[in-house]
């Protein structure tokens, strides 16, 4: 899952190195791009090129299909690197629930392009008609209105019906059961009717409060729900604001009191303190109580048993939930591990590893993990 910081916050990662929320559910047929004499293949589990080199530039797998690029437009691929959808769109988004987003040229009003979604087939089902819209989730799509100046967000149905009108300024995807908006500088939470469930003001936060506080033109920012909270930004006494997180009531389960905070990922979140410079990174559970010391100079979120952290000398290894190093610090730059692989950097070469930290795949072309959109 993207973040939605609404502040400058510790990032420690490479944009070359995916989200730990962002790759396709556990497969054991599971495919990995790789980049080899300029060009966008995929690798199996063992490391063995099941996709030959051929691509422009590659995505990882969602839903069995992988978007590509050649010569500028976007198509996509299946598992056995047949091109289902041949490449003709200016952009395109990975497939979720079933549909995925294309950007087709409006032919009757030059010069601007508008989103849809096609199925798996290739399929048109909802024309091109919105400014920018995000994957379906939960059943719902955030779409923008507008041609050159970008109007309100709302949602849509999969039959393009709009569900929830477009009000907001910002609007996030759904996750477990709410999304975060913004309308009129106010950030909040709805859920899937469009009601507002409780919205983030803050003057000065109140540790004997139950609620998120009272409208007085403070505002805080949050991230997505995951595992049942959200890591919340408050303006406190502290000059940088402080995270904290709350439940789906909006209630403060951990007090703010973190210069950063992560999401919480089997059942522990990363947290920092005391700054981007001096800050050191540990993991708390749900209660608040810190389970792992805060003792690292980086930190990423756990991901399939294993989390990435930075020693003192600025490499990255591998930890347990209890904190053991599993696999010892030894990469300059660590990614999350997903299908049973994570990928590293090893000098000016990258390459995926094992859980056991054995290098199954090594290629010198950077893996552009940028988004595209």
């Amino acid at each position: 899952m993207k973040k939605t910081i609404l502040f400058l916050i510790l990032s420690t990662v490479m944009l070359t190195f995916s989200s730990c929320h962002s790759r396709e559910e556990s497969t054991t047929d599971a495919l990995f791009a790789v980049v080899v004499d300029g060009k966008y293949g995929y690798i199996d589990q063992k490391g063995n090129i099941v996709i030959e080199p051929q691509f422009d530039w590659a995505d990882d797998f969602y839903e069995g299909f992988a978007q590509v690029c050649v010569n500028d437009l976007y198509g996509f691929i299946d598992k056995s690197g047949k091109m289902v959808v041949e490449p003709q769109y200016g952009m395109a988004r990975n497939f979720s629930e079933g549909l995925a987003a294309v950007q087709v040229k409006d032919s009757s009003n030059a010069g601007v392009s508008k989103w849809g979604f096609i199925d798996t087939t290739g399929k048109m089902v909802i024309a091109p008609q919105f400014y920018d819209v995000s994957d379906f989730s939960e059943g719902l799509a955030q779409v923008r209105m507008g041609d050159k100046n970008p109007g309100k967000c709302g949602y849509i149905d999969k039959k393009g019906a709009i569900v929830i009108s477009p009000l907001y300024d910002m609007a996030e995807d759904f996750v477990e059961g709410l999304a975060y908006v913004t309308i009129d500088e106010s950030n909040r939470f709805i859920d899937s009717t469009g009601k507002t469930v409780f919205e983030l003001y803050y003057k000065e936060y109140d540790i004997n409060a139950d609620e998120v506080g009272e409208k007085n033109g403070f505002n805080a920012g949050a991230n997505n729900y995951s595992e049942g909270l959200s890591a919340v930004w408050v303006n406190t006494d502290n000059i940088d604001g402080e995270w904290g997180f709350v439940d789906k009531t909006g209630k403060f389960v951990i007090e703010p009191q973190f210069f950063d905070a992560g999401d919480f990922s089997e059942g522990l979140a990363r947290i920092t303190n005391d700054g981007c410079v001096d800050g050191m990174s540990g993991y708390i559970d749900k209660t608040g109580k810190t389970k792992i010391e805060q003792k690292y100079y980086g930190a990423e979120d756990f991901s399939e048993g294993l989390a990435a952290v930075e020693n003192k000398d600025n490499k990255w290894g591998y930890i347990d939930p209890n904190g053991k190093m599993v696999i010892k610090p030894q990469f300059d730059q660590a990614g999350c591990f997903s299908n049973g692989l994570a990928l590293v950097m090893i000098g000016e070469k990258y390459a995926y590893i094992d859980k056991k930290g054995t290098i199954v795949f090594e290629f010198s072309d950077v893996l552009d993990r940028e988004s595209r959109y």
